[in-house]
């Protein structure tokens, strides 16, 4: 092999080994813990957010687009927000991650409400499309990259939920479709991705779901028939 080729293919293997080491030094040190970020916004008609790290001088930016209402999961490896989709007219989930990631689990949706499990390993909400009457129950889980509808209705209602102590169920007050279906209180398992029904509710509305510490759930009922009438109903479940 000539001289000059030699030192060539010797070059081209110095650089690659230097890219695959700057790979795995860059994996080894990830972001600081999401609690110590600081998020804030321009002041503009249509602020964007960043946040600055300890340690690193220059701010980093979530988004070109309006972004806000940053959520930090409990374990400091998340971050869920919401970022304006231009084209779809849409303010979409955004998750931010330790690895400098950025994921938009559901496009296309807009987020009305959602909260991290308590070990932030899993985020549950709902969010609705603008052009369509229907509320998605939405489920995410970043470190599998996974996200999935577990249930929806269709009419611009609410959903209330709580999260249970062991991150793997999440308790849902579903409102009634109107004359077609009653509103149901049910439970939501994230490990096994199954949906139960544990009542019916044809005289009124469940809100306020509540785990106790023995493993029942409580809700709250608000009763048609009566004014400002309230009656709790109490669960017993499988301590998991």
């Amino acid at each position: 092999m000539p001289a000059h080729t030699a030192r060539t293919v010797l070059a081209l293997a110095a650089f690659v080994a230097v890219l695959v080491l700057g790979a795995f030094l860059f994996r080894r040190h990830d972001l600081p813990d999401t609690h110590t970020w600081r998020f804030f916004s321009e002041k503009r008609l249509q602020a964007r957010m960043f946040y600055s790290i300890p340690g690193v001088a220059d701010s980093i930016l979530v988004s070109d687009e309006p972004a806000c209402c940053p959520l930090i999961s409990p374990n400091g490896r998340w971050v869920a927000c919401t970022v304006f989709n231009r084209r779809a007219i849409e303010s979409e989930l955004l998750i931010l991650s330790r690895q400098s990631d950025k994921w938009r689990p559901i496009p296309g949706y807009t987020v009305i409400a959602c909260d991290w499990s308590p070990d932030g390993m899993s985020l549950a909400g709902f969010g609705k499309r603008r052009t369509a009457a229907s509320v998605c129950f939405f489920a995410v889980q970043p470190r599998t990259g996974s996200a999935w509808f577990a249930d929806s209705i269709s009419v611009p209602e609410d959903y209330d939920f709580a999260w249970d102590s062991t991150s793997s169920r999440v308790a849902i007050c579903r409102p009634s479709d109107g004359n077609r279906t009653p509103a149901r209180v049910l439970v939501y398992s994230f490990p096994d991705r199954k949906m139960t029904t544990l009542t019916e509710i044809g005289d009124g509305m469940p809100t306020d779901p509540r785990w106790l510490p023995d493993g029942a759930l409580s809700i709250t009922k608000k009763v048609m028939a009566a004014k400002d009438s309230l009656v709790s109903l109490r669960f017993s479940l499988p301590v998991r």
